[in-house]
């Protein structure tokens, strides 16, 4: 592994800190073509990589493994952080609506908590069928959406009785074979 510890600044290392990473985010594609250095951060688990060209903006040299910079950026890197981060991935369920809800979360009871007191999908009767406990809970969610795309529920209600919505992570699926898709994904990240 490639971690640039002594070749980062005290501005880039400050930047970490205050993103709430460590050095061992940072990859050093130092002398590496972009499409290398973008490959063997995502194969460590870095999520930003140093030793490319400097940003025209500012010369900021630490960029996302897309290649955009991440100090002028600091949203995607907090998008990245929370993709890469551990977490819960859980499938609720609906009796009243007789549909299932994917997403991810750091905190089961607060999520069910807004699930039942936003109306998610226009019902308050949400219940958190089974979760898991993974690595990258953002991606393996992500990546289940995709797995069932062809359950997707249509419909639309009000969030919090305000805001007209079209719920995007609704499923026509019973829970027990949603948890098997979550269950196969989970199995193939480890």
């Amino acid at each position: 592994m490639r971690f640039p510890a002594e070749n980062l600044s005290d501005i880039e290392r400050i930047f970490l800190i205050r993103m709430g990473l460590t050095k061992a985010s940072v990859y050093d594609g130092s002398g590496m073509r972009r499409s290398d250095a973008q490959a063997a951060a995502k194969k460590v688990g870095a999520i930003l990589i140093s030793g490319a060209s400097p940003c025209k903006a500012e010369g900021h040299r630490l960029r996302t493994r897309k290649g955009h910079c991440a100090q002028c950026n600091i949203i995607a890197v907090d998008k990245l952080k929370r993709y890469y981060s551990s977490g819960y991935v859980y499938i609720a369920f609906s009796g009243e609506l007789n549909s299932c809800k994917v997403g991810s979360t750091t905190d089961l009871k607060e999520r069910l908590k807004r699930l039942r007191g936003s109306s998610y999908g226009g019902v308050a009767d949400w219940v958190i069928y089974n979760a898991i406990n993974v690595d990258s809970a953002a991606l393996i969610e992500g990546q289940l959406h995709l797995k069932l795309d062809g359950f997707k529920a249509s419909g639309e209600y009000y969030f919090d009785g305000q805001d007209f919505r079209y719920p995007r992570e609704l499923y026509n699926i019973s829970p027990s074979e949603a948890w098997i898709f979550l269950l196969d994904l989970a199995q193939d990240s480890a």
